[in-house]
Order: structure tokens, then C-alpha cells, then sequence
């Protein structure tokens, strides 16, 4: 698919043995498929950027909350060197706890004594579940990737009871036979237990190639682990390459010589299919289109982009020159079968993953919705209503919101977890006209709200043109991270990544480039102290092109209040209310004595993005947890990230034209504020009133609002309006979008 990256089930006897990458967005996908990750406790890894690892901090800790067992989810992870730091890297400061149950293979020795056994445990085999041996192939280039040799245990024999029948024994001599001794039948005559059991059989094994570069191919073709491979025990090579890889003579050799007897299946973004992910969410997005295309511009959903034949084509002429017969091109879902003296065979796809007709299903359903809104007067005259709503006010550098992910904790069906895009005309405004196309967001700049896992998989789905994605994040010039908690950080590792290969594809990775990127797209990375080391791991383990444009600078540097709050030992004390005199006394403090590089990225946001003011305030979530405030031209936005009820919150978020705030317990149970540190819906009620802002969006909805929250007249009364994924609307619409809510709840069910 467009935004995800190879990743592999590999099964045996009905069960997961092994996951081979865990790539961003890999758990959504897998929640689809209603794959149980607590299954998946064999991970191998082809290296640690982002599109091997990106996932698999999200798995790790959903397979760790649904594990029985109380010790947790025990992960045995294979992967090249550096894994402990990765996993360290996560542990750092966020779940040590949680990250001490991964057992790591591989890693760096801790003394002399360790040295023979690391030596040992690099070069494998690694014998997974008593089912399968693998054998590392590490391939060096300017980036280390491993390729994996699986070799299944040979076959168990199988008891001849037939024969055992025929031969007149009885059950207790049956399970002598069985247990392996031998016993003497009715006519005199011994039979041993070799006689009665068919022989062993072993499996084909399974060769999965990661060459990412042409640079490998060398390395690869020079591997002492690849030379040790008898071609004629495999039944199935996976090439995980680009087409430069493929079409390169000395790989299509290396291919012959793996033997013409073998299935090959191809993994090349140049010759997949473009399957639509995600597509149940996007239907249910063509439906919220169909309600309102004012804040749904959702493109027509096309569920397959058919790769380009004639790359297919040549690839193929190559492979029947060498007598290679077995040529199959990577389906996302699909199930790869190998046996002993079969070809391979492809089965049913993963349920979910793709759908046949989907065209017709989405129109369907958008037909289904305008029926509803003509047979229902009350909601045909919201429909007519709204589509005539003109909004009263107007901002300069007005930003449009784009809502990437609603959802807490985990990525659900529906909804993917925490992240805005922000856009701006910033020092462009009045270049090209405001609009939805690649001209404007060429000649305007965004920031990130959070970045969730998948988030980039969501730019993808709503703007529907890799073309404007790429434009929109060769421009995006702050991304802001409220705390560490996964559901709002991992998936900034993808994102960072993608970043980094859009410049990549407009500028080269040469010298010129690297002084166009430090001039015209520096990037500032506003981070909690302690996801600090986190982030700057993120940056080194997807060896970007282009690190040094990235500046990294702590939320906490940004805040105004004096005091620390919200947690434990001497220094902290709880907060005050503060008059509205004495706020603005300690924002002008910190803007007047800030350090040189606060003031630097100051003027760097006011430069680009416009932004008059950006500062922060402490929340009561978590250690580090911060909201955000934003202020250019004439208008204000507060961020609050994830956070209780709280007097910071109050002291420093009065009178915004948009507070954008959690509201994680949609369901009202009743509980303790300082048991949950998130807030409730009515408690949203308590916060609009004490903040009195112009309007007030809700996020961040527990998995029990699958589609949709349904407010009280409350709520409605004072303008407040629940976001969905891929929800677009400019400040000013903010004015209006509430009197969609009957429409909304008239038309939509968490049925």
C-alpha cells in the first residue's frame, strides 16, 4: 500500500511464528484483519528506520495489555545492531517497565565473557517455537539491512495406522509403537517403530531478501550465509527491492542461480498495486462527505491503482530469458503457501484489507445518506441550511485545520490516534489563492499537532495525490508533540522519515542539496524534555539525508508559569489561579528572557508561519504533558493536548477564538479526575465555561465512540463540536460547523 512498507506473517500450523518488519500503520492493519497480536511474539527486523520499526512500539503495547499472563507480553525480537539502543530509546523516560519484558538477541556484550556469545547469537541460527531455524544475512551498504533464511524443522513422522489395522494389533501395542519400542504381532513377527511411521519430511524453506539500495548487491552476492543456501531446498524467495535493484543485471542472476524450481515474489512500490488501506474508514469519510463537502472535500474513493504494466512486463521478459517460471507480484493480504514438491499457491485475502466492488459500496452508501437527509424534513432543512452558512467573521493568516486522528490509545476502525495538520499562508499569504490544490500548498507552510501512529498514512488518505502530500510536507516547518505517550508519538519516526524522502525527490541528496534543505527548510521539533533522547534516536536510525535541518527544542522552555506543577517531590507545587494581569506579566518574562535559541525558533515561526506568539503551559496528564498556545494576525488557538481539568489550563487558555480539547470519556461514567488525568464530556462543559472561548472542538474519543459522540443540547447550546478524521475546515468555519451535530447524529450510529 501507498504508505506501508513490507511486512510479513509467516504461519505455521495455523499460527503466527514470525513478523517479519512492523511497519507504521501495521497495527490498524492488523486490527482490521482482527489478527491477534498477542500471537505475534517473533519479531525479525530488517533494519530500524521507520518503515521496519514504525509499528512496532504500538504493537508491543497493545499485544502487552491484552496479554493474560501477568508478567506481560514476552517479545523475542532478532534484528541489526543497535536494537538494544533502539528498545532503550523507547524505554527511555516513557514505559521501562513494559520494555523490560523484550528479550533482545543480537545486542552488544556487556563484558569480555559475553564476546563468544554474541558472536554466536549474530551469526544463528535462531530456533523460533521448536517450528523453524533462522539464519541471519546481514548486507552492508552506506545502510545495514539483514535478509532472513527460514528453514523449517523437518516434519514430525507420521504413525501408519492403517497398517497397524491391517497387521491385526492391538491398542496397547499400538502406543508401545508410538512411544518407539517395538512389539511382536499375532503371527510371531516384529515390528519396529520405523516400520510403522512414514519418514520425516522437510519443508521448502523460505528466503526473504531486503535489498534497498543497488549499493547492497555486492555485499549481498558476497554473503557467506547466502553461499551456504542449496537452491534446491527453497520454495519461496521474497524480494523486498527497489526497481533499481531489480533491473540490475547482477540481481537478476542472483535470482536465476537461486533455481528456476522456486516461486519468487516481488515487492517493489513500482510495480505494486496501489490497494486502497483503511477502506472501511474511508467509506464511512464518503459518507461524512456526502453530509457536508464544505468540511469533507473527500476525493472519489478508488480502491486499486493497477501498477504500471509495461515495468511488469520487461521485469518479467528478464526473468523467462533465465528460465525462471514462478514469477508473482506482491498482493497486500494475500496468503503464500509452500509445500514440499508444490508450486506456491495464493489464498483468500485478509478479511478487510481489500474489497471487491468497493466503488459501487461507497456510492451506495453516500446514496443511502442523501435519501435520509430528503425523507427527513427536519434534517433536509439543516442540510439546506448549512450549505448556505456564510461565516461573519474573517482572520488574517487564517489557518485550516486538518483533523488526521481522533482516537485515544490505539488506532481503531474508524479513527486513528492523535494528529493535526495545520496550514498556513504564513510570509505567502496572497501568493495564490486559498484552495485544496498542489499550487497552494506549494506556496504556504503547515505544523503538526502530535503525530500519532499512521499519520502520514491519513495525509495520504485524505488528500488522495502523493504529488500534494509531498508539497504539504516539504513545507511543514514545526511539529509540536504535547507528551510522550504513544498515541501521540509514534508516528512521528514515519513521518520524520517521509519528510525527509520528499526533499529528497525534489532536490537529490547531493551537496547542492544539502545546502538548499539547511537554507529553505529547517524544521523545529517542539518536544517534552523527557522525549528528548527519544526523538533524537528517531532522527539517527532513519539516517535522513538531511538531520542537520531538523532543530530540536523543549516544550518546557516555552512555558511562561514560574512554578512547576503536577509532579512529584519538593519542587512541585499545585497551581494557582492566576488573574489574567499576572499571565500576561509572565508571558512578557518569558519572551524578554528567554535564551537565544527560544528567541531563534521565535523568530523563525514568526518569519514563516506568521505566528505573532506560540508559547506553552504545563497540563495534568502526565510527566512533561503540555498544552499549546498559537497566535497570528488576529486570532488565537489553544492545544491542550491530553489533560484533566486543570487551573494551568484556565490560567493560560482564556478567551481563544478555537480550543481544541480531549475528551476521552465520552461516555460520562462516573470517575475519579485524578485517577484518569483525561476529561470527561460533561467535564468538556465545565472547561468551555471557565475558558469562554469563541468555539471549542473535542478529540481524543475512547474506543467506545466508534463513529461518533453524541452531545448533550449543552454542548450544541454553546457551540461545541466533536471532530472526525479527515475533518478540514478553516477558523472561520468554525463559526458554523456545530449546526451540523443533528445532521451528524441523525445520520450516523455507533451500531
Amino acid at each position: 500500500m501507498r504508505d506501508t512498507s513490507t511486512s510479513l506473517l509467516l504461519m505455521c500450523d495455523n499460527s503466527v511464528v514470525l513478523v517479519i518488519n512492523v511497519c507504521d500503520g501495521w497495527q490498524r492493519q492488523a486490527g482490521t484483519a482482527k489478527l491477534k497480536m498477542v500471537t505475534c511474539n517473533n519479531v525479525l527486523l530488517s533494519s530500524l528506520d521507520a518503515d521496519s520499526t514504525g509499528g512496532f512500539p504500538g504493537f508491543y503495547l497493545t499485544a502487552n495489555d491484552s496479554a493474560k499472563d501477568k508478567s506481560g507480553f514476552a517479545c523475542k525480537m532478532y534484528g541489526p545492531k543497535g536494537l538494544g539502543k533502539y528498545c532503550g530509546s523507547l524505554a527511555l523516560d516513557a514505559y521501562p517497565k513494559l520494555w523490560d519484558a523484550v528479550e533482545i538477541d543480537g545486542e552488544e556484550p556487556h563484558g569480555k565473557e559475553e564476546e563468544e556469545e554474541k558472536k554466536k547469537t549474530n551469526q544463528g541460527p535462531y530456533e523460533v517455537d521448536g517450528k523453524v531455524q533462522v539464519f541471519p544475512i546481514v548486507v552492508k551498504a552506506e545502510k545495514e539491512a539483514i535478509s532472513y533464511f527460514i528453514r523449517p524443522l523437518p516434519t514430525k513422522p507420521k504413525f501408519k495406522g492403517n497398517d497397524a489395522k491391517k497387521l491385526g494389533l492391538t491398542v496397547d501395542q499400538i502406543k508401545t509403537l508410538v512411544a518407539g519400542k517395538p512389539v511382536t504381532a499375532a503371527d510371531g513377527k516384529v515390528i519396529t517403530p520405523e516400520s510403522m511411521h512414514n519418514p520425516p519430511e522437510q519443508p521448502a524453506s523460505l528466503l526473504v531478501l531486503f535489498v534497498p539500495t543497488a549499493a547492497h548487491i555486492e555485499s549481498l552476492l558476497k554473503s557467506p550465509q547466502l553461499a551456504k543456501i542449496a537452491p534446491e531446498s527453497l520454495g519461496l524467495v521474497y524480494h523486498s527491492a527497489p526497481l533499481s535493484v531489480l533491473q540490475d543485471p547482477r540481481y537478476l542472476d542472483l535470482i536465476a542461480r537461486l533455481g528456476p524450481n522456486a516461486a519468487h515474489v516481488v515487492d517493489c512500490k513500482d510495480m505494486n498495486d496501489d490497494i486502497a488501506p483503511r477502506y472501511t474508514s474511508q467509506v464511512f469519510v464518503q459518507q461524512l462527505g456526502a453530509i457536508s463537502s464544505r468540511i469533507f472535500p473527500v476525493a472519489p474513493l478508488q480502491p486499486i491503482h493497477r501498477a504500471d504494466q509495461g515495468k511488469r512486463s520487461a521485469f518479467s521478459k528478464e526473468c523467462e530469458k533465465r528460465k525462471l517460471k514462478q514469477i508473482y507480484y506482491v498482493e497486500v493480504g494475500k496468503d503464500y503457501g509452500v509445500w514440499p514438491g508444490k508450486d506456491v499457491s495464493k489464498t483468500s485475502v485478509m478479511p478487510g484489507l481489500h474489497q471487491k466492488g468497493a466503488d459501487s459500496a461507497a456510492v451506495k452508501s453516500i446514496e443511502e445518506i442523501a435519501a435520509a437527509i430528503s425523507e427527513k424534513p427536519e434534517l433536509k432543512t439543516v442540510y439546506e441550511l448549512c450549505t448556505r452558512l456564510v461565516p461573519t467573521r474573517t482572520f488574517k493568516n487564517e489557518p485550516t485545520f486538518v483533523i488526521l486522528g481522533t482516537a485515544s490509545q490505539k488506532p481503531l476502525k474508524y479513527r486513528c490516534v492523535s494528529g493535526i495538520y495545520v496550514n498556513l499562508p504564513g510570509s505567502l499569504e496572497g501568493k495564490v489563492p486559498r484552495g485544496n490544490g498542489l499550487e497552494y500548498y506549494s506556496n504556504s507552510f503547515g505544523m503538526m499537532l502530535d503525530c500519532g501512529e499512521g499519520s502520514y498514512g491519513q495525509l495520504l488518505d485524505h488528500f488522495a495525490d502523493p504529488g500534494i502530500v509531498d508539497a504539504v510536507i516539504n513545507n511543514i516547518k514545526l511539529i509540536y508533540i504535547s507528551h510522550y505517550h504513544g498515541d501521540h508519538t509514534f508516528g512521528l519516526s514515519k513521518f520524520l522519515l517521509e519528510c525527509d524522502l520528499a526533499l529528497q525527490r525534489k532536490h537529490g541528496r547531493t551537496k547542492e542539496a544539502q545546502a538548499i534543505i539547511s537554507k529553505d527548510h529547517e524544521l523545529l521539533l517542539l518536544v517534552p524534555e523527557n522525549f528528548r533522547k527519544t526523538a533524537e534516536h528517531m532522527i539517527q536510525a532513519n539516517n535522513l539525508a538531511f538531520p542537520g535541518r531538523i532543530r530540536l527544542v523543549e516544550t518546557e522552555r516555552l512555558n511562561p508559569d514560574p512554578e512547576l506543577h503536577f509532579g512529584e517531590g519538593p519542587a512541585y507545587v499545585p497551581p494557582k489561579k492566576l488573574d489574567e494581569a499576572t499571565v500576561a506579566k509572565y508571558i512578557e518574562m518569558l519572551y524578554h528572557n528567554a535564551a537565544e535559541n527560544v528567541k531563534s525558533m521565535w523568530e523563525f515561526a514568526q518569519k514563516h508561519l506568521g505566528l505573532a506568539r506560540l508559547h506553552t503551559f504545563s497540563t495534568d496528564h502526565c510527566a512533561g504533558s503540555h498544552g499549546l498556545v498559537m497566535e497570528g494576525g488576529n486570532w488565537r488557538v489553544v492545544y491542550g493536548g491530553d489533560t484533566a481539568v486543570c487551573q494551568t489550563l484556565e490560567n493560560f487558555s482564556k478567551h481563544s477564538d478555537l480550543l481544541i480539547h480531549e475528551c476521552t470519556f465520552s461516555d460520562n461514567v462516573p470517575r475519579k479526575e485524578e485517577d484518569i488525568k483525561h476529561t470527561t464530556l460533561d467535564q468538556c462543559l465545565r472547561v468551555f465555561d471557565a475558558l469562554a472561548p469563541w468555539r471549542m472542538l473535542m478529540t481524543h474519543f475512547s474506543n467506545k465512540s466508534i463513529k461518533i459522540v453524541n452531545l448533550t443540547p449543552e454542548h450544541v447550546k454553546r457551540k461545541i463540536f466533536t471532530a472526525f478524521d479527515h475533518l478540514q475546515f478553516r477558523l472561520s468555519d468554525a463559526e458554523w460547523i456545530s449546526e451540523l451535530t443533528p445532521l451528524f447524529e441523525g445520520l450516523i450510529t455507533n451500531e
